[in-house]
């Protein structure tokens, strides 16, 4: 019986390790897991900020959130303390992270939903800071004090406590208010992902302490890591939106901009250049019937002809710059030719250009194809200072219209060119027709190289 007995005992010990180890292999997976959902969502952020250069309050607050949550999560870690390597620095480090995320929250809610926090949310924050600040406090009082300051800090920290689980709601149900329908969004996803596990949390409290053992944590950390995800959804459709709002403000601006260069093109035309063309056929006149009388011109009025002439031919390119005539009468092939023409005529330039089929593209493409074309070898002959040029325009296998600029100027540092914050006009006015089209863009140059656009639509 005895050796049974011990057979028995070794047997359910053996049964306890197991269940342990799985226990703890469910723990550390669990915590990997939300890691990893964390370090995704700032390095997402980040990305959109640092490398996108996108500008945003919403965005900004939830980088700033998320970070906070990396942190706090390593520093409440409980192989820490296995380990031994929690120490009053660590301690003291959770402690300042904590208000610190309860204000990133604050703020990331409201600026979601565009609105201001104004005093209430600087009211709330400094009684957030003033609540774990206490910590530090606690060591310093005498022991007479510290029973009675430990119910002070208690007090403070429910009513913090109070104040986060209902502030999101309010801001929701205030952004309601104010017409903006992401309110509801948040507030139904508060509701399922942080509201109805507390509930649940309060009618079985067995339950969950049996899930905390097994996770390793309260399982309505899970669900506010699900409920974080729905606000990272809500910020995507914001930045989207942004995104989709600017581009067609930019799209109206262009439609706007080549509207009034038509009609300054017509009104140079038609009045500048006509009145020009007249006075030049006076002058003419004039030298004209006094050689019919027998005398001599005057040597000023010939030279006063010729810089009429040239103000005619400037006047005439200024308005084909504005508006190429070609481009809508015989196409964008047409139209190219002649800007090659001039280019070469003004700039002395060599260009090689080749255009295979472009009937099958819209007006409003070939324009701003011509456009890119007209800028990218402005800027090459202008700063580039370049003296040979190739333009290519052709037809891919998959039924896209790819763009290729090749000179061989002096050329620029691309990675200096991405990081700066103010790009060149034209380099911008590039990129913005690129996206308008829904194509890609791509450059490549270095110092003293030359420069490569490639365009596909």
């Amino acid at each position: 019986d005895g050796v049974g007995d011990g057979l028995f005992g070794l047997s359910d010990l053996k049964t306890a390790l197991l269940a342990k180890a799985d226990i703890e292999r469910v723990q550390a997976t669990t915590e990997a897991l939300v890691f990893g959902i964390n370090s995704a969502f700032a390095s997402l952020a980040l990305g959109a900020i640092l490398f996108f250069r996108v500008r945003d309050r919403a965005l900004f607050w939830f980088t700033a959130l998320v970070i906070n949550l990396l942190f706090v999560d390593a520093l409440s870690s409980p192989w820490l303390v296995q380990e031994g390597y929690q120490t009053w620095f660590t301690t003291t480090l959770f402690v300042v992270l904590v208000p610190l995320g309860i204000i990133s929250n604050v703020f990331f809610v409201a600026a979601l939903l565009n609105l201001r926090t104004g005093r209430a949310g600087i009211v709330f924050s400094s009684l957030a800071v003033l609540t774990f600040s206490a910590y530090f406090l606690h060591a310093l009082l005498p022991i007479h004090l510290a029973q009675f300051w430990n119910m002070f800090c208690s007090l403070l920290f429910i009513l913090v406590w109070l104040i986060s689980f209902a502030w999101v709601p309010f801001v929701a149900i205030w952004g309601i208010g104010r017409g903006n329908s992401v309110g509801w969004q948040v507030l139904i996803a508060y509701t399922v992902f942080v509201t109805a596990p507390f509930v649940w949390e309060l009618l079985d409290p067995a339950q969950f302490t049996k899930m905390t053992l097994v996770f390793g944590d309260s399982p309505s950390w899970f669900t506010k890591q699900l409920f974080l995800l729905s606000l990272s959804i809500i910020l995507g459709q914001r930045l989207f939106a942004i995104e989709q709002a600017r581009i067609s403000a930019n799209l109206r601006a262009l439609d706007a901009q080549a509207s009034e260069r038509k009609r300054l093109a017509r009104d140079i035309h038609d009045g500048v250049a006509q009145g020009l063309a007249s006075i030049k056929l006076r002058l003419q006149l004039l030298a004209g019937q006094r050689q019919a009388s027998g005398r001599k011109s005057p040597d000023k009025l010939g030279i006063l002809i010729g810089d009429v002439s040239a103000l005619i031919d400037d006047t005439r390119r200024i308005s084909h710059d504005l508006s190429p005539v070609l481009l809508s009468q015989k196409g964008l092939s047409a139209a190219l030719e002649g800007f090659v023409q001039r280019l070469t005529h003004d700039h002395g330039v060599t260009v090689a250009l080749k255009v295979e089929a472009t009937r099958d593209l819209s007006e409003n493409i070939a324009e701003h194809l011509y456009r890119i074309i007209q800028e990218a070898s402005y800027n090459a002959v202008s700063h580039g200072k370049a003296a040979h040029l190739r333009i290519e325009l052709k037809q891919t296998k998959g039924r896209k219209t790819k763009l290729e600029i090749w000179d061989d100027g002096v050329g620029f540092d691309t990675e200096k060119e991405t990081r700066r914050t103010q790009r060149g006009l034209g380099l911008q006015s590039i990129q913005e027709r690129t996206i308008m089209m829904e194509g890609t863009y791509a450059i490549k140059s270095k110092p003293m190289s030359g420069t490569t656009l490639t365009i596909e639509v």
